[in-house]
């Protein structure tokens, strides 16, 4: 369904905007380079510790898909496998935590049943146990309804060529650009094919002209140069 309202909400800083704004009067996001982001690169940014250049959006970027996440938190989501997915690695990390103690209290239960240990671990099984079930239910809701927050950041890569697609009329849209498991621009053998053609100059074209006149009078005189034989091939024979 189309967006009716005159608002639209910041994705890095939650502030209200109107429609026709080109950026956020708050933190000063432009929010067309939103256009040109990845979950890629901010998955790689979160790796090293960089939270600042990322910015978790309701929007699925065009190298995520809600399918892949949605069977992802369907069948594994206990483990926090949708999370690894999308780059939410701490959530996905207490996930995983929890699913393990699980594992270890059913296994040592046989074992330690009534000691003072067993309590122990159930106390500290409690809290990321429950966890895992709210962020399991939760973010299973969220994939639906569209609502699950995914990092993303600026794709350099795909970014650069913003300029060259607006100059270039002729040029594959962005959004159609292929790339890589590096984020690495994918090259064209037709595009390259098609860069190689140079466009003439005048000083081409007039040779050109000059040439085709040059080949057109040649043609004329070899017609009536064939005429002239044909005549004279019919004198002799008779």
């Amino acid at each position: 369904m189309r967006n009716l309202s005159p608002y639209k909400k910041c994705p890095r800083c939650k502030e209200r905007c109107f429609q026709h704004e080109k950026s956020c009067h708050e933190c000063g996001l432009v929010f067309e380079r939103l256009n040109y982001t990845s979950n890629k690169s901010a998955k790689k940014l979160i790796l090293k510790g960089n939270y600042k250049d990322t910015i978790k959006t309701a929007d699925w970027p065009p190298d995520s898909k809600k399918s892949t996440a949605l069977l992802l938190c369907l069948f594994l989501g206990y483990t926090g496998a949708h999370n690894f997915y999308l780059g939410r690695f701490i959530k996905a990390g207490v996930s995983l935590f929890g699913f393990v103690l699980a594992i270890v209290m059913v296994i040592l239960t046989d074992y330690i049943y009534g000691s003072n240990l067993w309590y122990i671990l159930r106390i500290i099984a409690i809290i990321p146990g429950t966890c895992v079930l709210i962020f399991w239910f939760s973010d299973l809701i969220a994939i639906i309804f569209e609502r699950y927050k995914i990092p993303v950041a600026i794709n350099e890569d795909l970014y650069s060529l913003k300029d060259v697609v607006l100059s270039d009329k002729n040029a594959e849209p962005v959004e159609n650009l292929k790339f890589d498991k590096n984020n690495k621009l994918k090259e064209n053998k037709k595009d390259k094919s098609k860069e190689s053609e140079e466009i003439p100059t005048q000083e081409d074209a007039s040779k050109l002209e000059k040439e085709d006149k040059i080949k057109k009078n040649s043609e004329v005189v070899e017609k009536l140069n064939a005429l002239k034989n044909k005549k004279k091939r019919t004198k002799k024979e008779r």
